[in-house]
């Protein structure tokens, strides 16, 4: 008993040393209140463990001794937690957190949320403070619960009769309840002064949630965040160092400019590339070797391996695509493929396979290894077609559609017609109508007849007369170089008439005028009849009588 008031003398001359007089408001004078609040209880709790320790003495059974030993240690545990009180109360740091023991070892599973999720673990810090709060909140109003119960029994007993109105076996008794729950009531408000001295403490503490959460982000990034940070650059700088030396040596070999590159070469170029993704990882373990985190190392060096491991057993799965990158599947390196009705040329076999066609302007397809074994490719034949035709060439189609290419895409095809309207088509149905590219050269064949009363001049004055008037009527709509040639001749003895067919072949920069000069053939041999006299003969139906 006197050792601890001689502490407490001690502790208090310590805080008010040097300090000037405290008012009611001040925070200094809550603390000092709560403390004294404290030392009633303190000295009641010493009181009851001496009187239990001569209560030990006397004990003559051994289960009144254990009922007693039982009860001087919770005693102790009872001061041991009051004086823990006081030093918080005035030092402003709780002893829990003075006495906390050397963490145990982490997991690695912890290890590893503790390197990857960083942020996480920060915002979970910052929300400490608040939750402490709570907790001091919530054990207010159990201690405010337990204080009213004990206000309740302290007024029910204070209205029992006096001790001289009792009988002498009961006033004992009585009077030990009166104690026991003045001694409650004492210790929660003992407890309560101390709590809400230790709540308005954390309140003006306190720092507001987006200040916690970015002092937890500078101090990750300033430390193993920094590390990451510096691995990472190494190895992307390692990596894209190693690419463009491979790239650059790929352009000075002889071996990768021939058409279909040697097997060894495409070796050579899968061992660089592992080269590469070994040297740049090796530079990541190296930073993080130099820079001292063996944390980060070591959870790097794990993912390392078991990704080799993985990599390891999963390998035979990927034959059929190991050997289309070798250039031995079914889908060689500058051969013409077909995708999705487009042919293509392969340009380019890897984890991403690259083709062009030629005739579409800026078509480029790429796609990954695992969609391209399964087609098929085969050598391209000489001159052979990419499209049916190119940009800004004309084409009549199988349903009529007549005009000019105007836009090409390896999914649409537009077509503009006379007239300024444009039509679009898929790839699949543009196909589907057998497109004829006029833009090559083209014929213009019409028929015309005559009556049977011309029939001696029917193989000669006539289709001569014909093949020079039709051909000066072209030579005035086009130029004489852009006609090839022009063919007249007696195609069939009609049942009412003498048909001549007349054929004239274009060159393909006339496209644009296809039906006017099918419509000048007309024009010209009408006109010719007429210069000569020729009778030109309509169907005619004859009907017979028996």
């Amino acid at each position: 008993m006197t050792r601890s008031l001689v502490f407490l003398a001690v502790l208090l001359a310590g805080i008010l040393h040097g300090q000037q007089p405290a008012t009611p408001e001040d925070p200094r004078s809550k603390t000092l209140l709560a403390i004294q609040s404290q030392l009633p209880v303190l000295a009641q709790e010493e009181n009851s463990l001496k009187d239990l320790r001569a209560e030990l003495k006397k004990a003559l059974t051994a289960e009144e001794k254990a009922d007693i030993e039982l009860a001087i240690s919770e005693r102790r545990d009872r001061i041991r937690d009051i004086r823990d009180n006081i030093r918080s109360l005035a030092s402003g740091v709780p002893e829990d957190e003075w006495k906390e023991q050397a963490s145990t070892p982490r997991s690695l599973n912890e290890e590893f949320q503790d390197v990857l999720a960083p942020a996480i673990d920060q915002l979970r810090e910052a929300t400490a403070g608040p939750r402490e709060m709570s907790a001091l909140r919530e054990e207010i109003a159990r201690w405010e619960q337990r204080l009213r119960l004990a206000e309740d029994a302290t007024a029910r007993l204070a209205a029992l009769p006096d001790a001289g109105d009792l009988t002498p076996e009961v006033q004992p008794h009585l009077a030990a309840v009166r104690e026991l729950w003045e001694e409650r009531r004492n210790e929660a408000t003992g407890e309560l002064q101390a709590l809400r001295t230790r709540l308005d403490e954390k309140i003006a503490r306190n720092r507001g949630l987006l200040e916690t959460i970015s002092d937890g982000f500078n101090s990750f990034w300033r430390g193993r965040g920094f590390n990451l940070l510096l691995a990472l650059a190494a190895f992307v700088a390692v990596f894209v160092i190693g690419r463009r030396f491979h790239r650059f040596a790929r352009l000075h070999n002889p071996i990768q400019k021939v058409d279909n590159t040697p097997v060894y070469a495409r070796i050579l170029d899968l061992l660089a590339g592992l080269v590469i993704a070994i040297c740049a990882t090796s530079a990541a373990l190296l930073v993080l070797y130099v820079r001292g985190d063996w944390l980060l190392l070591s959870l790097a060096t794990i993912v390392v391996v078991a990704a080799i491991l993985t990599s390891r057993n999963s390998i035979l799965p990927y034959a059929d695509q190991i050997r289309t990158i070798l250039n031995l599947g079914p889908v060689r390196h500058g051969e013409r493929i077909v995708i999705d009705q487009v042919p293509w040329q392969v340009d380019s076999l890897g984890f991403y396979c690259g083709f062009s066609n030629p005739a579409i302007p800026g078509a480029r397809l790429r796609l990954p290894i695992r969609e391209v074994i399964a087609l098929r490719s085969r050598p391209i034949a000489p001159k052979e077609p990419w499209f049916p035709c190119l940009l800004d060439e004309w084409i009549v189609l199988s349903n009529g559609h007549y005009g000019k290419i105007i836009r090409l895409t390896p999914e649409t095809v537009v077509m503009l017609h006379l007239g300024g309207s444009r039509k679009s088509y898929t790839i699949p149905d543009f196909l589907a109508l057998a497109p004829e590219n006029l833009s090559k050269g083209f014929r213009v064949s019409s028929v015309f007849g005559v009556d049977y009363s011309h029939q001696p001049l029917a193989t000669s004055r006539i289709r001569e007369t014909l093949q020079q008037g039709v051909q000066l009527a072209l030579l005035e709509i086009v130029a004489h170089e852009h006609l090839k040639n022009l063919t007249v001749e007696l195609m069939q003895a009609a049942p009412s008439s003498l048909d001549f067919m007349i054929m004239a072949d274009f060159t393909g920069e006339v496209a644009s005028q296809r039906n006017r000069l099918e419509r000048a053939i007309q024009a010209a041999c009408v006109d010719l009849a007429t210069q000569h006299q020729w009778r030109i003969p309509f169907p005619q139906l004859t009907v017979h009588s028996s």
